[in-house]
């Protein structure tokens, strides 16, 4: 007879599970065209799993691509137009300088004289009509590079709306392939090609299998053992 420990074993049986599991569903709705896995596929992060029909998000990307040249051409423009009306205005305020200039000497002139003539009062006239033209004419010039300016930033922020518009594009057109997020094994297979698939739509299970675990339940009486 020896002393010696004895070993008490419980056996029960449960199901082997990834730590990390989860199931692929498409973001776009469409219909598949191609199968990239199949169950028990070891697939590496950024795998293609599934290919859905890209017609209709393709053409909505390449037509947001067009909208947003347009926007880039339309935005040229109007900075060119900012850099004529600019000129248009330092042409304006010269004339004007000239004309104020011209009046000036043609009133002082006038001032001078004792007995004014019709035709010295006629030139003093004309010279200031002329400078209130050229005054009013850069005015205008003014109103129309403030014009030009606002234009400008409302093509700016145009041209911003564009590219947002495409980059939303290009992303939905990247949704159109299901691809896998980690490093794992196809455990589920819920598509064929052919299927016409939505949001809710589950593809596929995908199971990290380097992080498995166990999960079983014991009754409380049998605490002490572990």
């Amino acid at each position: 007879v020896v002393v010696r420990e004895m070993a008490r074993v419980l056996e029960t049986t449960s199901k082997l599970e990834s730590e990390r599991e989860i199931a692929l569903m498409p973001r776009v709705s469409g219909v598949v065209q191609s199968l990239g896995a199949e169950e028990g596929d070891v697939v590496e992060p950024g795998a293609v799993l599934a290919t859905l029909d890209d017609i209709d998000v393709g053409l909505a990307a390449k037509d947001a691509e067009v909208a947003q040249n347009e926007a880039q051409n339309a935005l040229d423009t109007l900075r060119l137009a900012v850099r004529e009306s600019e000129a248009r205005m330092k042409r304006a305020q010269l004339a004007f300088d000239q004309s104020q200039r011209d009046y000036e000497r043609n009133l002082k002139l006038f001032a001078g004289e004792k007995v004014a003539s019709a035709l010295s009062q006629s030139a003093l006239e004309a010279s200031k009509l002329a400078s209130d033209n050229a005054d009013a004419d850069r005015t205008d010039a003014g109103l129309a590079a403030e014009r030009a300016k606002l234009e400008l930033a409302a093509g700016e922020t145009a041209l911003e709306r564009a590219k947002i518009t495409h980059e939303r594009a290009r992303v939905t057109l990247s949704y159109t392939k299901i691809t896998a997020p980690f490093a794992g094994v196809v455990a589920q297979r819920g598509i064929k090609v052919g299927d016409s698939v939505g949001a809710g739509t589950m593809a596929f299970v995908l199971s990290d299998v380097s992080l498995l675990r166990c999960v079983f339940q014991r009754p409380q009486e049998e605490l002490g053992l572990f």
